[in-house]
């Protein structure tokens, strides 16, 4: 898999840009791996802005 992808999604998910649904979406398409989503929702997001 791209880690550019994996790094986009990641940095999505921190900045509340991205959803679980977007993340389990994209292992569907086989952008990432299950592996991957797992390691991004177990990542903390930022909420400070919100």
């Amino acid at each position: 898999m791209s880690n550019a992808v994996y790094n986009l999604f990641l940095r999505n998910w921190c900045n509340c840009r991205a959803t679980e649904e977007q993340i389990d979406l994209a292992v569907t398409k086989e952008l990432i791996t299950e592996e991957e989503a797992i390691k991004i929702k177990a990542t903390e997001q930022n909420n400070e802005d919100k």
